[in-house]
């Protein structure tokens, strides 16, 4: 297996013999292991069937899925040590957040969120009300950013909670209940007789 995971990156144009060296590494689990999957995601050369694998690989490195993530053999992994992922991913964790596919920039978020990595507080407030930005970026961003509210975030989340994109206007709503708990009721009443859309209207009730 050491073997497998090794050509990760190494062999081009063989997606199976990619998607197998990428589940070989998370199987290994070990801080080398993590690194090649982190580089293989920024790989140019990667397809995003491949980009995608390694993404999920680095999602589920700390609790692994008894199920492995290409063959659907039951594994049983253990847990393993978030540092691991987290050494591995922060050096690289810009690069994450620059990369075209969308759903990448999401994960990096998310991983950022749950590896504890910090992306600076004005690159959050960028992405957060960059209307050209997809909205789950947009809205996993306030969510980070809401580990940390400052005045700044929350008139950027007043603002955001009658944004045109569901998913920005439903993570600004849960930001205000969660840290605005004496003003969550009249905030929820405005939503639910608002002409926001109706996924809006329906996560306020």
């Amino acid at each position: 297996m050491p073997a497998l995971a090794a050509t990760l990156g190494k062999v081009t144009n063989n997606e199976p013999l990619t998607l197998r060296a990428i589940s070989a590494n998370h199987r290994l689990g070990d801080a080398a292991a993590a690194a090649r999957v982190v580089h293989y995601v920024l790989d140019e050369k990667a397809s995003e069937q491949e980009q995608a694998y390694a993404v999920e690989a680095l999602q589920h490195w700390t609790t692994p899925d008894r199920i492995d993530l290409v063959d659907g053999f039951h594994r049983g992994l253990p847990e393993r040590e978030s540092h691991l992922a987290a050494s591995a991913l922060k050096p690289y964790l810009a690069a994450f957040l620059a990369v075209p596919r969308a759903e990448t920039r999401t994960a990096a978020m998310e991983l950022a969120r749950n590896y504890q990595l910090t992306i600076p507080h004005e690159t959050l407030l960028t992405l957060a009300q960059d209307p050209v930005s997809p909205g789950p970026i947009r809205a996993e961003a306030l969510h980070t950013l809401g580990q940390s509210p400052n005045d700044a975030v929350f008139t950027l989340l007043e603002q955001l909670l009658s944004d045109d994109d569901t998913h920005v206007a439903i993570a600004a709503l849960d930001q205000w209940v969660k840290h605005r708990p004496d003003e969550a009721a009249r905030e929820i009443q405005r939503r639910v007789e608002s002409k926001a859309p109706l996924e809006v209207r329906q996560h306020a009730i």
